[in-house]
């Protein structure tokens, strides 16, 4: 993380925001990768079934985008 903190600094971001939005984006979009996907499947007992589960998640990666973007264009105005 140490690249992304001194581009926010040269930058003249806010430094707290970069690194809270990293850490949100990493986490929120961890949860609809395909290894968590793989996991859930398998430990509901359907494996092979992925498609659907990420059919089924996708409005809320989908919202999770959204989030992020609104967030970063926020930070990019100096607005939070």
């Amino acid at each position: 993380m140490a690249s992304q903190v001194s581009l926010a600094t040269e930058a003249g971001l806010n430094v707290a925001s970069v690194i809270a939005l990293q850490h949100v984006a990493a986490l929120s979009l961890n949860m609809v990768s395909s290894v968590r996907m793989s996991i859930v499947c398998s430990l509901a007992g359907t494996p092979g079934r992925e498609r659907e589960a990420f059919r089924a998640m996708l409005p809320f990666a989908i919202a999770i985008i959204i989030v992020l973007l609104i967030s970063a264009f926020l930070i990019a105005l100096n607005k939070l």
